[in-house]
């Protein structure tokens, strides 16, 4: 009973965090995939696919190798929790919980082989609590990866046992762990691969003891030292491969099969689109139960930072005391300092700065959002946490009490919102689940689309039978008697009659690995040119016609490798004699004494461990969740800068938050509180525009969402009565000159391709505007130097007009243009040198004689930021809107500038003016009034 003790207990505070995962009604999560791809998995296994590289149902029936890319393993026991009768939501929450139970369980093994069970067991709690685990859970619902952290910390445990050991059984369950890891996550495998590297070779360092080479023999001894501890660690890490060759092979020799490529094309899925500030690293976070798209920061918490901060410099200092007299920068190599510096390595890669790192590094792209990394580095921080521990001494209550802060300060990053959807259980639930996981792109970005497929098939029969939980027709036989003695569509049987040689058509898309039978003899099968779809010649006559879908030569020599790993693995755990694990031996990582070696939790300390988790949980439902307030009382949200308003589509705004200030050329982020009363049935999202004083636009067309927000949610996915964060990233128009801007909003249907605003109404419904005031920013100069192609010039000139004055070159937006349109002249500015002269232009335009037609006079960029006030070096953008003059008649212009006072000018290219046919004959009215306008006009 004692041993279970701690398990008990990592139980009990599992539950304290995933507490609100006790419901079958849907979180709020962004991969809601997870599901579909349950019962993508369920239905295979139904049809005797047990292992199924292929899902034929995906992708509107025509099927997606999904399987053969996406690790499977963390799918099974959703699929299995559905077979005991609950439905899909909950299994994918009770699984959840039992993940992060394991995670727990993993720590708690790994770290006691490192300290006591005291420091163990809150390096458990301090991974199973870590803010960025709650943030996979409650927030991404990233079910796969999830699954991996209860690996990762495994692997290292039974690795190290192996190496201390030298024993061949640990290596197989180190490679075991290991290999368990591929298929729960390719990427997080990934990155954890050095981690796990690198930790065979630390342990082979810690435990030889080096002589300083004198001679060969001497550094030949110290390599043999190395290879006799580290072969354990290799070998577990070649079998660990070797087990899952079966998976990660045809992942790496089959990409180019599938358009992967498109991961790599979204700027939500771009990794430098995705790193985190620095800040969220060690942020604290509180929780809104009223906004329906929280945005914690993903770090590792700030109570998490403070410990392990401090056993980090608790361990240098006790490095520096125990070797004080043969200090070297040997001391400190060890498995503690290893995951310490890893834990940093790991963070450093979330930020900006480590971009030249990802830009050259294969493969790290794919990791798509740099914060990751948090994963491997919460697990060193959790070491860390427990070194901390170790070398204070911290006695029973104090790790009561470290464990209760852990829980409490990192509770908020486990508190979900839920999207009030019902399970799966009505016919029409079950159908809209169906279609959510069978329709084209399913699984994120149709990434999995065979490459075969050019243009997606039209027929919806397959779809429309699926839906309907129907068994589909997929074999098109023309004027033939088909006859099915199969229901798996990747293992198809028919008997087939037909009258003339023609052509057959199989409902699946082309991929290598399909093969066709006619009469036990294989024939040649290729895609449809256009829709990828399986085509084969089927010969008159009675036949039977077998469709299968199996394994191609790399696919069973990958197999034949896995196979091959497994009967080693059997082999030597069978013939190898279990070794009793020696404590003391274990835990040699940190300078302390035997005292502290074996200092364990009292069976007393473990119930009151179990008190206190009981009443954590009792505290946070009874007390916790109820104290919970919002910032939002239904019309405005606290500390916000007001702004009320309604839509016509049913939208409602209850505030706004903006930077007053920001650098030319740089962003600002503008967040919109709003939320709906009804659900609405259109994609309503907002816009954000930034504007002079003449309504020219001085930001990018092209505004997207900031990446801390999770994720841009449009209003028909919002639960109405709650609000939700419209945040936008807008950038400004590099080398707009310094001033007071204006910022509008929009609201618009982001399915209506017009983008037609939604108007803004009045408490009556009546319509009042298509936009909203934001009021004002002040844009200040720029941060850095403007780059030349930040500027996109489409025409360059760098014609230097005088000693001050260059223009590097100019845009004009249209090269047509009817007579008494607008026409937008863009010029770019070098200062030469700063001036105390305020220099104005003049524009105009020629005709093809030469002939001056227009000119108007106007400053360089902007009336309230003259050249006087330009530095040496300055590039600044000037816009005009020039009106042409109606007079104009058909025929070629020429644009042209010249310094108002001097001869220095510069042409800006031509414009085709097309003039309109012109009446002067007064039409018949029948009432005359002939009230006149000022001397402008006369109402005839």
């Amino acid at each position: 009973m004692r041993r279970a003790l701690p398990f008990i207990v990592l139980l009990i505070f599992s539950f304290v965090l995933l507490q609100p995962l006790t419901t079958s009604i849907s979180l709020c999560a962004d991969d809601k995939i997870h599901l579909n791809k349950a019962l993508a998995l369920e239905l295979s296994i139904r049809n005797g696919n047990f292992f199924p590289r292929w899902i034929p149902d995906m992708g509107r029936g025509y099927g997606y190798p999904l399987f053969n890319f996406y690790a499977p393993l963390s799918s099974y026991p959703v699929v299995a929790i559905h077979f005991a009768g609950l439905s899909y939501p909950l299994a994918v929450n009770i699984t959840h919980t039992f993940y992060l139970y394991l995670a727990g369980i993993a720590m708690f093994i790994f770290a006691r082989d490192l300290f006591s069970e005291q420091a163990a067991f809150v390096s458990a709690v301090t991974y199973m609590s870590a803010p960025y685990l709650g943030y996979d859970i409650i927030y991404r619902g990233a079910l796969a990866e999830v699954s991996g952290w209860m690996w990762i910390p495994l692997a290292l445990w039974a690795i190290r046992r192996a190496m201390i050991q030298s024993s061949w059984r640990w290596a197989i369950i180190g490679a075991i762990c290991y290999a368990a890891l591929i298929p729960s996550h390719n990427l997080l495998a990934l990155m954890s691969t050095p981690l796990i590297a690198g930790w065979v070779i630390v342990i082979s360092l810690d435990l030889e003891d080096f002589i300083r080479p004198a001679s060969l023999r001497d550094a030949l001894r110290n390599l043999q030292g190395l290879f006799r501890r580290s072969k354990f660690g290799i070998t577990a890490m070649v079998l660990g491969l070797a087990l899952t060759a079966y998976f990660w092979l045809p992942v790496l020799i089959e990409r180019s099969y599938v358009r992967t490529d498109r991961l790599l094309d979204l700027t939500v899925l771009q990794y430098f689109n995705n790193f985190i500030a620095p800040s969220e690293l060690y942020s604290q976070w509180s929780s809104d139960p009223l906004l329906f798209n929280p945005s914690p920061p993903r770090g590792l918490g700030l109570i998490t930072v403070i410990l392990a901060s401090l056993g980090a410099i608790t361990f240098i200092i006790s490095v520096i005391r125990s070797q004080r007299q043969s200090l070297s920068p040997i001391s400190f190599i060890s498995p503690i300092s290893f995951l310490m510096l890893t834990t940093l390595v790991y963070c450093f890669l979330t930020l900006q700065i480590s971009q030249p790192i990802w830009d050259v590094t294969p493969l790290m792209p794919f990791f798509q959002f740099p914060w990751r990394m948090l994963t491997p580095a919460a697990l060193g921080a959790a070491v860390m946490v427990g070194v901390f521990v170790e070398t204070l001494h911290v006695t029973p209550l104090r790790m009561l009490i470290a464990s209760a802060a852990l829980i409490l300060f990192n509770l908020p990053w486990w508190t979900p919102t839920y999207c009030g959807v019902t399970p799966p259980t009505t016919p029409e639930t079950i159908r809209q689940f169906r279609v959510e996981t069978f329709m084209e792109g399913a699984h994120s970005y149709s990434e999995y689309l065979p490459a075969w497929v050019k243009k997606f098939p039209q027929d919806d029969e397959l779809f429309n039978a699926l839906i309907e939980g129907k068994s589909p027709d997929r074999l098109i036989i023309a004027n033939a008697k088909i006859e099915s003695r199969s229901t798996n569509p990747l293992n198809a049987d028919y008997t087939v009659t037909v009258s003339q040689n023609t052509e057959a058509i199989y409902k699946q898309f082309y991929y290598p690995g399909w093969n066709v039978e006619v009469d036990g003899k294989q024939i040649e099968i290729q895609p449809d040119p256009e829709s990828g779809v399986i085509r084969f010649d089927m010969p008159s006559g009675a036949h039977t016609l077998r469709v299968r879908f199996g394994e191609t030569p790399l696919r069973l020599l990958a197999d034949a490798i896995s196979v091959l790993a497994v009967i080693v693995c059997f082999v030597v755990l069978i013939t190898t004699i279990r070794v009793r694990t020696n404590a003391e031996t274990l835990q040699r990582n940190i300078p302390t004494n035997t005292e502290t070696l074996h200092r364990n939790v009292s069976t007393k300390g473990w119930w009151a461990l179990i008190v206190l988790g009981l009443g954590l949980l009792a505290l946070k439902v009874f007390i916790l969740d109820r104290a919970r307030t919002s910032s939002f009382d239904g019309e405005k949200v606290a500390n916000t800068k007001p702004l009320r308003a309604s839509f016509a589509g049913g939208v409602e705004l209850y505030g706004y938050d903006l930077n007053s200030t920001v650098a030319s050329g740089d962003w600002l982020d503008v967040t919109l509180y709003a939320g709906v009363k009804e659900k609405p049935d259109r994609a309503y999202v907002p816009t954000i525009s930034v504007e002079d004083e003449r309504g020219l636009l001085v930001s990018e067309a092209n505004v997207t969402f900031p990446r801390w927000l999770r994720p841009p949610f449009s209003a028909n996915q919002w639960t109405p009565n709650y609000y939700a964060l419209w945040a936008r990233r807008v950038t400004i128009l590099s080398a707009t000159p310094p001033g007071t801007y204006r910022v509008w909003g929009k609201v618009f249907d982001a399915d209506d391709p017009s983008h037609t605003p939604d108007s803004v109404i009045d408490p009556q419904g009546n319509a009042l505007a298509p936009r909203f005031d934001l009021g004002t920013i002040t844009i200040t100069r720029p941060t850095k130097p403007v780059s030349v192609e930040s500027l996109k010039m489409q025409n360059v000139s760098n014609t230097k007009l005088n000693e001050s004055l260059t223009l590097l070159g100019w845009n004009v937006d249209r090269a047509e243009a009817k007579a008494g349109d607008t026409v937008l002249v863009t010029l770019f500015w070098k200062a030469e040198q700063e001036t105390q002269r305020d220099w104005r232009l003049e524009i105009g335009l020629s005709d093809e004689a030469g002939k001056r037609v227009f000119v108007k006079e106007i400053e360089p960029v902007s009336e309230n930021f003259p050249t006087s006030q330009w530095k040496n070096g300055d590039v600044w953008r000037g816009q005009y809107m020039i009106r042409l003059p109606a007079a104009l008649t058909d025929g070629g212009y020429r644009w042209g500038i010249t310094l108002k006072g001097e001869s220095a000018s510069a042409s800006l290219g031509g414009i085709r003016v097309a003039a309109p046919q012109r009446s002067f004959i007064a039409p018949s009215v029948d009432q005359k009034v002939g009230a006149r306008f000022d001397s402008f006009a006369e109402l005839v």
